[in-house]
């Protein structure tokens, strides 16, 4: 909605009562209290001083531009109010955006402002102050304020805060589908000219384009899990059969199947070959001492018959 001289004018002179005032007041002070300051590292304590003046310099703003008082009351504005709907949704609303300064936070207001336009929807139908005008008016900013709720969630489901992001989905659907209820209750009981069924019918629509979204957000969630458990599972197993190729072949079956490992086999067969040669050896070396009995043997008998000889 475009800023008009008019509007503003009119709401720099509304005046607001003591107990408004003070109820402005009690915001800030619990504010105040709800974020002191936190003695950090020099970096840290300036970026964190930086955020504590978002709000100072966003309240200054409205201070300058209608003055808390109005500001107050234009919480509680009706699109038939039109001065003060104007400084409620043109003024108040982006200041509480300008203060989300967490992706769930931007998402959350969203949300919230999708809930106010409906709201807002029903009081109006519920007193009899919804005109045809107003109505197409409140289908339209209700749709713009869903479409900005939906973006912020997606946002904060590609930031990797899936779980934050479907949470947030599935309470919205829940508030569209009450908000749905009791637009249907006061459709039926009112008198009026004026029928609530094309915001219904846009109201189930986008309800059903919520739950859709969240499921398919889901499914491909699911998708990509199973993907990537896929390629894991594929990685070790080509690690494994790598492993399997450097595993040295075996020259005994045996000793495998009773569980002997590569190394253990080939040290079990240096101890067999270590064993035969020195079974070897020592066969050589007893031929050896038969050889040079052998030998020994026949001189002696020799000598002893060319003795016997010579006696006779």
């Amino acid at each position: 909605m475009p800023l008009r001289f008019n509007d503003l004018r009119q709401a720099r002179s509304l005046t607001v009562s003591p107990t408004e005032k003070a109820a402005v007041r009690d915001r800030l002070q619990a504010f105040a209290e709800a974020n002191p300051v936190r003695e950090t590292d020099p970096v840290r304590h300036i970026q964190q001083r930086s955020n504590l003046l978002r709000p100072a310099f966003a309240f200054a703003v409205i201070l300058l531009l209608v003055g808390a008082g109005t500001a107050s009351a234009a919480e509680q504005a009706l699109p038939d109010n039109a001065p003060l709907y104007f400084v409620k949704t043109s003024i108040n609303e982006p200041v509480k955006r300008f203060l989300a300064l967490t992706p769930e936070a931007k998402a959350s207001v969203e949300a919230e402002l999708v809930t106010r336009r409906l709201e807002e929807t029903e009081t109006l139908a519920a007193t009899g102050r919804l005109s045809p005008a107003i109505q197409a008016q409140g289908e339209v900013r209700f749709i713009q304020q869903v479409e900005k709720a939906q973006e912020k969630i997606n946002q904060l489901d590609n930031k990797g805060k899936q779980q934050a992001a479907q949470a947030l989905s599935v309470r919205l659907e829940q508030k569209l589908q009450v908000h749905t209820e009791k637009l249907e209750k006061i459709d039926a009981a009112s008198k009026s000219d004026v029928t609530l069924t094309p915001m219904l019918k846009r109201l189930r629509g986008k309800t059903e384009a919520l739950i859709h979204e969240r499921e398919q957000r889901a499914d491909d969630h699911e998708t990509e899990k199973q993907d990537q458990q896929n390629t894991n599972d594929q990685d070790q197993q080509r690690k494994s059969d790598k492993r399997e190729l450097k595993r040295p072949p075996s020259n005994d079956g045996q000793e495998h199947s009773i569980g002997l490992t590569p190394t253990s086999t080939a040290s079990s067969l240096r101890g067999r070959g270590r064993i035969r040669l020195e079974q070897r050896r020592k066969d050589s070396l007893n031929e050896n001492d038969s050889s040079d009995d052998a030998p020994t043997t026949t001189l002696r008998e020799l000598h002893e018959r060319s003795r016997g000889q010579s006696e006779q």
